[in-house]
């Protein structure tokens, strides 16, 4: 889901998995293909279980939107284990 004014929001939850990711991409590319704001946040909650393939496909967004110049802010609700799980996996930055 998109909201937002200047920039915008997409919004994640559930599961976030290799199962899920191609649906989950070929939305996020609709919505990126026809992008014409100067900011992209991302919200990440609710989530009920995630894998590499979700950390891949948000990879893939912000050097998609880095080529584009426009700036990425990831906002994600997450525990303290799955915040320690990314700091030592090297994906920090979504903390």
């Amino acid at each position: 889901m998109v909201e937002g004014g200047e920039g915008g929001v997409i919004n994640f939850s559930g599961d976030l998995i290799f199962e899920d990711i191609r649906r989950i991409k070929e939305q996020v590319d609709a919505v990126l293909s026809e992008w014409n704001r100067k900011k992209l946040s991302i919200r990440i909650s609710g989530v009920t279980s995630f894998d590499l393939s979700f950390l891949q496909l948000l990879e893939g967004i912000a050097a998609y939107l880095e080529k584009r110049e426009i700036e990425l802010n990831v906002e994600w609700n997450m525990d303290d284990e799955t915040r320690l799980l990314l700091e030592h996996t090297g994906f920090e930055k979504y903390t």
